[in-house]
């Protein structure tokens, strides 16, 4: 038997701070909500067996005009969906406490959808109650054997590109979010809405002050590169988690003269140098479900790995939809 609980933010944060399987998006939430990222009331749910404790926090929208309809997952956030307490090594365990979760949502949520970190990588228990899935893909450096080594394994147009940069006068420095980034956003603002992720203008003010709230709260790296003029060449943005030792790429840009410069690879070597300088053993660098990026981001060989989006409706309308 499990223990259900909704509990408000105080005391989620509190919870899931001390547990061992999260994200750091898990313990930012909040900050979406205040930047009006997210629209819709949000439900942290906790449950509770003798062995182990599982959250998930929960996004209620009414958007649609049929029903409401829940994620657990958002603008800007790679991963929400279960974090857990601790690891549960006995499959048999798993298998049950998963099938009552999934069980419970189900009969309480007509329709929900949820992104689940790499560390869920059994989604049986929901596969057999008929919720529907789909795998993802992301990029990331494990260890710190692996950041040290990295370079050994970089491609030869990479090691190109690095040296043609270091000769073109780039410099890189760690930033705080001001008005100089501020205003390069919005001067770019072109650039940046090429492809399928658009950066309106009153996204960019959202976006922005998201980044000042992550910022004062010592959850976000930023690191800039310039070119010899001064100017930003590229940008590269990190949530990290210092207390499980974890960095998440957020976002990234490049001018058009930074790319020509090679600024973007430039960039992100660096700050995966500095990052690792700071003891972050692991670095997610996302970026593998976006067709544009694998052929950038694999010239550094980190590791390619999968995640599993579940999904499940009581409307049946809905069950053609997702």
């Amino acid at each position: 038997m499990i223990k259900v609980e909704a509990v408000d933010y105080e005391t989620w944060i509190k919870v899931v701070n001390d547990f061992e399987y999260r994200t750091v998006y898990h313990l930012l939430l909040d900050e979406w909500r205040k930047c009006d990222l997210i629209n819709g009331e949000v439900y942290y749910l906790i449950y509770e067996s003798p062995s182990i404790s599982v959250g998930v926090p929960l996004i209620k929208q009414s958007k649609f005009v049929i029903f409401p309809v829940t994620f657990s997952e958002g603008p800007l956030i790679h991963w929400l969906g279960f974090c857990f307490s601790t690891y549960i090594s006995d499959d048999r365990k798993k298998i049950d406490l998963l099938t009552l979760i999934g069980d419970h949502l189900k009969k309480h949520f007509l329709y929900l959808k949820m992104t689940n970190p790499l560390y869920l990588n059994d989604i049986r228990p929901f596969l057999w109650l008929d919720f529907q899935s789909h795998v993802n893909y992301e990029y990331a450096f494990i260890g710190f054997d692996e950041l040290q080594k990295r370079s050994q394994k970089y491609t030869k147009s990479l090691h190109w590109s690095l040296r043609y940069a270091e000769k073109m006068g780039l410099k890189i420095k760690k930033v705080s979010i001001n008005s100089n980034l501020k205003k390069w956003l919005f001067d770019h603002r072109e650039e940046l809405s090429r492809g399928k992720q658009r950066y309106e203008i009153s996204n960019l003010l959202k976006v922005y002050n998201l980044l000042k709230k992550l910022e004062e709260l010592n959850a976000l790296r930023v690191y800039v590169s310039t070119l010899f003029d001064g100017q930003m060449a590229s940008v590269e943005m990190f949530l990290i988690d210092r207390k499980i030792g974890k960095a998440y790429r957020f976002l990234a840009f490049v001018s058009d003269a930074g790319r020509k410069m090679q600024a973007g690879p430039y960039t992100l070597d660096d700050a995966l140098e500095q990052l690792l300088k700071e003891n972050f053993s692991t670095i997610h660098l996302m970026g593998g479900n976006v067709r544009e990026l694998p052929h950038f981001i694999s010239q550094f060989h980190p590791q390619l790995r999968s995640y599993y989006t579940i999904m499940t409706s009581r409307v049946t309308l809905f069950k053609f939809l997702i």
